[in-house]
């Protein structure tokens, strides 16, 4: 599925996103200071982030991304509702593009890459 990305990492802080995004796009993240009209998303995915618990725990350190990864994947495996929402992306990805937006500093040390590596697992599935 060469079609699933992550990107759109700003720098900017997580009231920006850089327009235009050229293909479906989807913010796997809850509202933190960015509105839906601005944010020019197909879709804003809220219940596939990371608890709140989770996220307020990681707060991108590096030194805590592979415990964050496996706790963010057992949500991603047990969640019904953040599985509904899994569901919903990999049939986006089947249908086109698909870019997981996020707004961390890091391109490598942040939720939607956990997230891109479980979605591509799981169409691997299918």
């Amino acid at each position: 599925m060469d079609n699933l990305c992550c990107g759109w990492q700003t720098g900017a802080g997580p009231t920006a996103i850089v327009p235009p995004i050229p293909q479906a796009a989807v913010l796997p993240r809850r509202n933190q200071g960015i509105s839906r009209e601005n944010a020019r998303l197909e879709e804003w995915l809220k219940d596939i982030a990371p608890s709140p618990e989770l996220r307020k725990w990681f707060c991108h350190k590096d030194e805590s991304f592979a415990q964050f990864s496996r706790l963010y994947r057992a949500e991603l495996a047990t969640d019904a509702v953040k599985q509904a929402a899994v569901r919903r992306l990999l049939e986006m990805a089947k249908a086109g593009n698909l870019t997981l937006v996020y707004g961390a500093k890091s391109d490598t040390v942040n939720q939607a890459v956990v997230l891109r590596e479980y979605l591509l697992e799981r169409a691997g599935e299918a």
